[in-house]
């Protein structure tokens, strides 16, 4: 962790799980500044929602960089088919939408709500997601993350607990909504333990 300007290697005994947000993987890794990788490298595994990583189209370095990350799985991807798959209460995927989307100010019930009917029909659910997720056009990627923290929280043995993001709008909505007790600066950018 940087923290005035030097590298403070956090302690092993409990796994430290991110989540990226695409401000901040452009803004790291701006002029080949190593920031990405090194902020990477001080967790023990780092998660990026599809929808986020769709974001990422430019500079060329850091798309070259994001994907050189991922490939050595650095970075794990996962898309919005794996999250659905890994439930067994299928309604929690919809319901975990409907929170992120509240933190966001945005209505569930005017643009979602259909979803409920395709809980059946996973490959529907998802491609319906995809086409109301391209008519928001602020915030789209954090709510995806947040949902995504939402659901590895109830799914995976092992909870996400920071989210690495420079949107404090997004930060504040994690902290107040999770409870998390530490935020933590990283190059001018907000690390929030969860």
């Amino acid at each position: 962790m940087l923290l005035s300007g030097k590298m403070i290697k956090m302690s092993k005994a409990n796994k430290k799980i991110a989540c990226l947000d695409t401000d901040v993987i452009i803004k790291m890794s701006r002029n080949n500044s190593g920031l990405l990788q090194r902020i990477i490298d001080i967790f023990d595994k780092c998660y990026l929602h599809e929808r986020v990583y769709q974001e990422v189209k430019w500079p060329e370095e850091t798309v070259k960089l994001l994907n050189k990350l991922i490939n050595a799985n650095k970075i794990v991807l996962i898309t919005d088919k794996e999250l659905f798959n890994k439930l067994e209460i299928k309604e929690l995927f919809l319901d975990s939408l409907k929170q992120a989307l509240e933190i966001f100010g945005i209505d569930y019930s005017n643009l979602y709500s259909k979803l409920e009917n395709y809980l059946n029909e996973p490959d529907r659910l998802i491609a319906e997601l995809e086409d109301i997720d391209r008519t928001i056009e602020d915030n789209i990627g954090e709510i995806r993350t947040l949902q995504m923290i939402i659901l590895l929280r109830d799914i995976e043995k092992e909870k996400i607990n920071y989210f690495i993001s420079d949107d404090r709008r997004a930060r504040n909505a994690v902290v107040l909504k999770y409870k998390i007790h530490k935020i933590y600066s990283a190059g001018g950018k907000q690390i929030v333990h969860l």
